[in-house]
């Protein structure tokens, strides 16, 4: 069962644990979903879709009631309704118009990234199996599970994930040790299988760095590397020493 935070982005776990299928999210990948993800207000009589429509998006009723009309009939929607859990006529395109009825607040996820994490989810959860099932993996299945729930991978084709964990080096670090620095252009993505590292910045023009985080055992960095020509944003310093197992962008 997923462990929700008290709050996404400002936005009640109460609420999201009502949300299907958002619900059967890992927290990881809730918290990519939510990243720009904010609560829409409606005004009385505005119209949240047409029909015909096609927007890609699951739309979610959280307060006030909505107007359901098709060729056939209208109804209306409360958001007591339990039907409401559920995305306001998901079919695209859509088989209906929806207008407010009342002002109300409703939530747009995108439709094709949340069926993409629902899917890599279900299929990580037969990979987790697999790992642990294996007793020559028994010293490399806590990180592999952890990196698994984590939202690195969410957009690469689940069947091509075991290729990846495969392509993992473990490094061996020393405290003190800076492993990258911000600026320059990364060519690798990080796991941190041992030890604590600590995230510094440099403010405005000045020429010392400060520290803005520390990560533990478990957590990510550089893997905006993987996807993005882009220079760090931070430098990563060694505050102990450690086991990284690091994934070079070539592999991925």
């Amino acid at each position: 069962m997923t462990a929700y935070p008290e709050q996404f982005n400002g936005i009640e776990q109460s609420l999201l644990k009502t949300l299907v299928p958002v619900n059967a999210l890992t927290d990881d990948h809730l918290k990519t979903l939510l990243r720009n993800q904010s609560i829409e207000s409606v005004f009385s009589g505005q119209c949240i879709f047409s029909k015909n429509e096609y927007d890609g998006n699951n739309v979610y009723l959280l307060s006030g009631s909505v107007r359901i009309v098709d060729d056939e009939k209208s109804v209306l929607l409360d958001a007591s309704d339990p039907l409401s859990k559920y995305p306001l006529s998901h079919r695209q395109p859509r088989e209906c118009t929806i207008t407010a009825e009342t002002d109300c607040s409703i939530m747009r996820f995108n439709s094709e990234e949340l069926d993409s994490m629902l899917a890599w989810d279900q299929a990580s959860n037969y990979i987790v199996l697999d790992i642990s099932g294996q007793r020559d993996l028994d010293e490399d299945a806590d990180w592999m599970v952890t990196l698994l729930k984590s939202n690195l991978f969410y957009k690469v084709p689940p069947m091509n994930i075991r290729l990846i964990l495969d392509k993992f080096e473990p490094q061996y670090v020393s405290s003190g040790e800076t492993i990258l620095r911000q600026g320059e252009i990364g060519d690798s993505c990080y796991y941190i299988k041992e030890g604590v590292a600590g995230v510094y910045q440099s403010i405005g023009d000045r020429n010392t760095s400060e520290l803005v985080a520390e990560l533990g055992v478990g957590r990510c960095f550089g893997e905006d590397a993987l996807i993005n020509e882009v220079g760090r944003n931070a430098s990563i310093v060694m505050h102990s020493n450690g086991v990284l197992m690091k994934l070079k962008k070539q592999d991925f």
